[in-house]
Protein backbone atom coordinates (compact mmCIF):
# COMPACT_ATOMS: atom_id res chain seq x y z
CA UNK A 1 0.00 0.00 0.00
CA UNK A 2 2.73 2.33 1.02
CA UNK A 3 4.24 1.68 -2.42
CA UNK A 4 0.83 2.50 -4.51
CA UNK A 5 0.39 5.64 -2.45
CA UNK A 6 4.55 7.00 -3.83
CA UNK A 7 3.13 5.90 -7.11
CA UNK A 8 0.40 8.08 -6.86
CA UNK A 9 2.14 10.86 -5.34
CA UNK A 10 4.87 10.85 -8.15
CA UNK A 11 1.77 10.97 -10.56
CA UNK A 12 0.48 14.36 -8.96
CA UNK A 13 3.61 16.10 -9.28
CA UNK A 14 4.30 18.83 -11.98
CA UNK A 15 6.15 17.38 -14.83
CA UNK A 16 9.47 19.17 -15.73
CA UNK A 17 9.59 18.88 -19.76
CA UNK A 18 7.28 16.42 -21.43
CA UNK A 19 10.94 15.09 -22.80
CA UNK A 20 11.25 11.93 -24.83
CA UNK A 21 14.58 10.62 -25.17
CA UNK A 22 15.27 7.41 -28.00
CA UNK A 23 11.61 6.88 -27.70
CA UNK A 24 11.83 6.86 -23.64
CA UNK A 25 9.17 8.86 -21.99
CA UNK A 26 9.94 8.67 -18.85
CA UNK A 27 10.27 6.36 -15.74
CA UNK A 28 7.80 3.32 -15.29
CA UNK A 29 5.71 3.64 -11.84
CA UNK A 30 6.49 0.20 -11.58
CA UNK A 31 10.18 1.11 -10.58
CA UNK A 32 9.33 2.05 -7.20
CA UNK A 33 7.68 -1.31 -6.19
CA UNK A 34 9.59 -3.03 -3.88
CA UNK A 35 11.61 -6.26 -5.28
CA UNK A 36 10.31 -5.98 -8.55
CA UNK A 37 13.22 -5.73 -11.08
CA UNK A 38 12.35 -4.26 -14.18
CA UNK A 39 14.91 -6.01 -16.46
CA UNK A 40 14.54 -9.10 -15.22
CA UNK A 41 10.84 -9.40 -14.78
CA UNK A 42 9.77 -9.35 -18.04
CA UNK A 43 10.70 -11.52 -20.83
CA UNK A 44 12.33 -10.35 -24.07
CA UNK A 45 10.15 -11.42 -27.35
CA UNK A 46 11.51 -13.06 -29.91
CA UNK A 47 9.44 -12.87 -32.38
CA UNK A 48 9.21 -9.01 -32.37
CA UNK A 49 12.83 -8.30 -31.33
CA UNK A 50 15.40 -11.01 -33.37
CA UNK A 51 12.95 -11.73 -36.24
CA UNK A 52 11.42 -8.71 -37.13
CA UNK A 53 14.01 -6.56 -35.25
CA UNK A 54 17.44 -7.06 -35.04
CA UNK A 55 17.52 -10.38 -38.40
CA UNK A 56 15.36 -7.72 -40.72
CA UNK A 57 17.06 -4.62 -39.82
CA UNK A 58 20.50 -5.91 -40.52
CA UNK A 59 19.63 -7.29 -44.02
CA UNK A 60 18.11 -4.15 -44.39
CA UNK A 61 21.39 -1.80 -43.81
CA UNK A 62 23.33 -4.31 -45.61
CA UNK A 63 21.67 -3.13 -48.94
CA UNK A 64 22.28 0.75 -48.12
CA UNK A 65 24.13 2.45 -50.62
CA UNK A 66 27.10 2.65 -48.41
CA UNK A 67 27.44 -0.83 -47.35
CA UNK A 68 27.78 -1.60 -51.08
CA UNK A 69 31.39 -2.42 -50.09
CA UNK A 70 30.42 -5.14 -48.04
CA UNK A 71 29.50 -7.46 -50.95
CA UNK A 72 31.88 -8.91 -53.14
CA UNK A 73 33.00 -7.92 -56.41
CA UNK A 74 32.26 -10.09 -60.09
CA UNK A 75 35.33 -8.96 -61.74
CA UNK A 76 36.73 -5.79 -61.18
CA UNK A 77 33.43 -4.15 -60.83
CA UNK A 78 30.62 -3.70 -57.91
CA UNK A 79 26.93 -5.93 -57.65
CA UNK A 80 24.52 -3.40 -57.69
CA UNK A 81 21.49 -4.26 -55.04
CA UNK A 82 19.04 -5.54 -58.10
CA UNK A 83 21.87 -8.37 -59.23
CA UNK A 84 22.62 -9.39 -55.45
CA UNK A 85 18.76 -9.46 -55.31
CA UNK A 86 18.26 -11.77 -58.34
CA UNK A 87 20.64 -13.96 -57.30
CA UNK A 88 19.76 -14.43 -54.04
CA UNK A 89 16.22 -14.58 -55.47
CA UNK A 90 17.52 -17.29 -57.66
CA UNK A 91 19.58 -19.37 -54.69
CA UNK A 92 15.79 -19.33 -52.54
CA UNK A 93 14.06 -20.90 -55.74
CA UNK A 94 16.11 -24.18 -56.07
CA UNK A 95 16.43 -24.61 -52.21
CA UNK A 96 14.18 -27.49 -50.99
CA UNK A 97 12.71 -26.55 -47.64
CA UNK A 98 12.50 -28.84 -44.98
CA UNK A 99 9.67 -30.02 -42.40
CA UNK A 100 10.51 -27.54 -40.09
CA UNK A 101 9.65 -24.48 -42.28
CA UNK A 102 6.54 -24.01 -41.80
CA UNK A 103 5.86 -21.21 -44.34
CA UNK A 104 7.31 -20.80 -47.68
CA UNK A 105 9.78 -18.22 -48.02
CA UNK A 106 9.24 -15.80 -50.92
CA UNK A 107 12.08 -13.88 -52.77
CA UNK A 108 14.67 -11.37 -50.82
CA UNK A 109 13.46 -8.83 -52.83
CA UNK A 110 10.23 -8.84 -51.30
CA UNK A 111 11.65 -8.69 -47.79
CA UNK A 112 9.73 -5.50 -46.81
CA UNK A 113 6.16 -7.75 -46.89
CA UNK A 114 7.76 -10.82 -44.91
CA UNK A 115 6.00 -12.35 -42.13
CA UNK A 116 8.33 -13.24 -38.85
CA UNK A 117 7.93 -16.87 -39.99
CA UNK A 118 9.58 -15.78 -42.99
CA UNK A 119 12.02 -14.43 -41.03
CA UNK A 120 12.51 -17.13 -38.91
CA UNK A 121 13.26 -19.67 -41.97
CA UNK A 122 15.99 -17.07 -43.63
CA UNK A 123 17.85 -16.76 -40.46
CA UNK A 124 17.84 -20.30 -39.07
CA UNK A 125 18.11 -22.16 -42.39
CA UNK A 126 18.59 -20.06 -45.96
CA UNK A 127 20.78 -16.84 -44.86
CA UNK A 128 24.34 -18.49 -44.59
CA UNK A 129 23.70 -20.72 -48.15
CA UNK A 130 22.35 -17.82 -50.01
CA UNK A 131 24.52 -14.97 -49.09
CA UNK A 132 27.73 -17.38 -49.33
CA UNK A 133 30.30 -15.77 -51.72
CA UNK A 134 28.47 -13.25 -52.32
CA UNK A 135 28.68 -11.28 -48.84
CA UNK A 136 32.25 -11.16 -47.38
CA UNK A 137 33.39 -13.27 -45.15
CA UNK A 138 33.74 -11.51 -42.21
CA UNK A 139 29.93 -9.81 -42.54
CA UNK A 140 28.49 -13.46 -43.19
CA UNK A 141 30.39 -14.55 -40.11
CA UNK A 142 28.69 -11.77 -37.94
CA UNK A 143 25.41 -12.89 -39.24
CA UNK A 144 26.15 -16.76 -38.43
CA UNK A 145 26.27 -15.35 -34.95
CA UNK A 146 22.64 -14.22 -34.78
CA UNK A 147 21.98 -17.29 -36.59
CA UNK A 148 23.79 -20.12 -34.32
CA UNK A 149 22.78 -18.18 -31.18
CA UNK A 150 18.59 -18.15 -32.46
CA UNK A 151 19.36 -21.76 -33.38
CA UNK A 152 20.28 -22.61 -29.56
CA UNK A 153 17.44 -20.69 -28.27
CA UNK A 154 14.71 -22.52 -30.17
CA UNK A 155 15.44 -25.63 -28.40
CA UNK A 156 12.92 -27.47 -26.57
CA UNK A 157 15.33 -27.75 -23.92
CA UNK A 158 18.38 -25.58 -23.37
CA UNK A 159 21.54 -26.51 -20.46
CA UNK A 160 22.58 -23.72 -18.80
CA UNK A 161 26.04 -23.58 -20.68
CA UNK A 162 23.99 -23.36 -23.74
CA UNK A 163 22.43 -20.10 -22.34
CA UNK A 164 25.99 -18.73 -21.55
CA UNK A 165 26.94 -19.47 -24.72
CA UNK A 166 24.08 -17.39 -26.22
CA UNK A 167 25.12 -14.76 -24.17
CA UNK A 168 28.30 -14.30 -25.26
CA UNK A 169 27.19 -15.40 -29.47
CA UNK A 170 24.73 -11.70 -28.65
CA UNK A 171 27.47 -9.87 -27.01
CA UNK A 172 29.95 -10.60 -30.07
CA UNK A 173 27.01 -10.01 -32.18
CA UNK A 174 26.33 -6.33 -30.88
CA UNK A 175 29.93 -5.57 -30.67
CA UNK A 176 30.36 -5.87 -34.30
CA UNK A 177 27.15 -4.04 -35.17
CA UNK A 178 28.38 -1.30 -33.84
CA UNK A 179 31.97 -1.84 -35.81
CA UNK A 180 30.41 -2.48 -39.00
CA UNK A 181 27.60 -0.06 -39.37
CA UNK A 182 28.17 2.47 -36.80
CA UNK A 183 27.11 3.54 -33.84
CA UNK A 184 23.31 4.84 -35.84
CA UNK A 185 22.60 1.56 -36.67
CA UNK A 186 22.74 0.05 -32.94
CA UNK A 187 18.76 0.04 -32.68
CA UNK A 188 17.06 -1.03 -29.17
CA UNK A 189 16.15 -4.33 -30.20
CA UNK A 190 20.46 -5.04 -30.79
CA UNK A 191 20.41 -3.86 -26.99
CA UNK A 192 17.34 -6.08 -26.19
CA UNK A 193 19.48 -9.07 -27.14
CA UNK A 194 21.43 -8.66 -23.83
CA UNK A 195 18.25 -9.46 -21.88
CA UNK A 196 17.36 -12.34 -23.97
CA UNK A 197 19.64 -15.15 -21.57
CA UNK A 198 18.39 -13.72 -18.32
CA UNK A 199 15.02 -14.16 -19.67
CA UNK A 200 15.62 -17.80 -20.43
CA UNK A 201 16.77 -18.35 -17.49
CA UNK A 202 13.74 -16.95 -15.45
CA UNK A 203 11.02 -17.98 -17.74
CA UNK A 204 12.41 -20.99 -19.60
CA UNK A 205 13.07 -21.47 -23.47
CA UNK A 206 11.98 -18.96 -26.01
CA UNK A 207 9.69 -21.42 -27.56
CA UNK A 208 7.17 -21.46 -24.50
CA UNK A 209 6.67 -18.16 -24.38
CA UNK A 210 6.74 -15.97 -27.63
CA UNK A 211 4.44 -13.91 -29.78
CA UNK A 212 3.54 -16.70 -32.42
CA UNK A 213 0.48 -18.25 -30.97
CA UNK A 214 -1.54 -14.49 -30.46
CA UNK A 215 -0.06 -13.14 -33.75
CA UNK A 216 -1.76 -16.26 -35.54
CA UNK A 217 -5.27 -15.46 -33.76
CA UNK A 218 -5.30 -11.88 -35.51
CA UNK A 219 -6.86 -13.49 -38.69
CA UNK A 220 -9.72 -14.59 -36.77
CA UNK A 221 -9.66 -11.35 -35.15
CA UNK A 222 -10.36 -9.81 -39.42
CA UNK A 223 -12.30 -12.36 -39.99
CA UNK A 224 -14.68 -11.28 -37.01
CA UNK A 225 -14.96 -8.02 -38.01
CA UNK A 226 -15.83 -8.55 -41.31
CA UNK A 227 -18.25 -11.30 -41.09
CA UNK A 228 -18.73 -13.42 -37.88
CA UNK A 229 -20.94 -15.84 -39.35
CA UNK A 230 -18.09 -17.06 -41.89
CA UNK A 231 -16.01 -16.80 -38.90
CA UNK A 232 -18.33 -19.36 -37.42
CA UNK A 233 -19.09 -21.53 -40.35
CA UNK A 234 -15.32 -22.18 -40.95
CA UNK A 235 -14.14 -21.86 -37.57
CA UNK A 236 -16.65 -24.11 -35.33
CA UNK A 237 -14.24 -24.36 -32.54
CA UNK A 238 -13.65 -21.04 -32.18
CA UNK A 239 -15.62 -20.05 -29.19
CA UNK A 240 -14.79 -22.97 -27.14
CA UNK A 241 -11.31 -23.07 -27.83
CA UNK A 242 -9.69 -19.72 -29.03
CA UNK A 243 -11.59 -17.28 -27.78
CA UNK A 244 -10.30 -17.24 -23.98
CA UNK A 245 -7.02 -16.97 -25.48
CA UNK A 246 -7.79 -14.08 -27.59
CA UNK A 247 -9.86 -11.94 -24.99
CA UNK A 248 -6.65 -12.09 -23.00
CA UNK A 249 -4.55 -10.28 -25.41
CA UNK A 250 -6.62 -8.77 -28.08
CA UNK A 251 -9.25 -7.19 -25.47
CA UNK A 252 -9.41 -3.72 -27.50
CA UNK A 253 -10.71 -5.64 -30.27
CA UNK A 254 -12.75 -8.08 -29.26
CA UNK A 255 -14.65 -5.31 -26.88
CA UNK A 256 -15.49 -3.77 -30.63
CA UNK A 257 -17.41 -6.96 -31.40
CA UNK A 258 -19.40 -7.36 -28.53
CA UNK A 259 -22.15 -6.54 -30.10
CA UNK A 260 -21.93 -9.09 -32.91
CA UNK A 261 -20.51 -11.24 -30.55
CA UNK A 262 -23.95 -10.90 -28.71
CA UNK A 263 -25.81 -11.27 -31.82
CA UNK A 264 -24.46 -14.75 -32.72
CA UNK A 265 -23.60 -16.33 -29.99
CA UNK A 266 -26.46 -14.80 -27.48
CA UNK A 267 -26.23 -12.13 -24.61
CA UNK A 268 -25.01 -14.81 -21.97
CA UNK A 269 -22.57 -16.35 -23.41
CA UNK A 270 -20.88 -12.97 -24.52
CA UNK A 271 -21.24 -11.69 -21.05
CA UNK A 272 -19.28 -15.06 -19.91
CA UNK A 273 -16.62 -14.44 -22.58
CA UNK A 274 -16.26 -10.95 -21.26
CA UNK A 275 -16.10 -11.60 -17.09
CA UNK A 276 -12.86 -11.92 -17.63
CA UNK A 277 -11.94 -8.27 -18.35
Amino acid sequence: MEDLNQVNLLQDLPKEEDKVHRGVKGASPLFFLNHFIMTESFVVDYMHCILLGVTKHHMEILFETQHRKKWERIGNQRMGKKHILSLIDARIKKMQSNSAIMRELRPLSKMAQWKAREWLSWLLFYCIPCLMDLLKVQYLSHLALLSKASYMLLQKSISYADIIEVQRLFTIYSFYMQQNFGVENMQYNVHLLSHVAQGVLNFGPVVHHNSFVFEAQNRYIGQMAESLCYCLSSNKEIFSLQVPTIIVYQVSIMRRNFVILRKYVGLQEAQNVFQTF
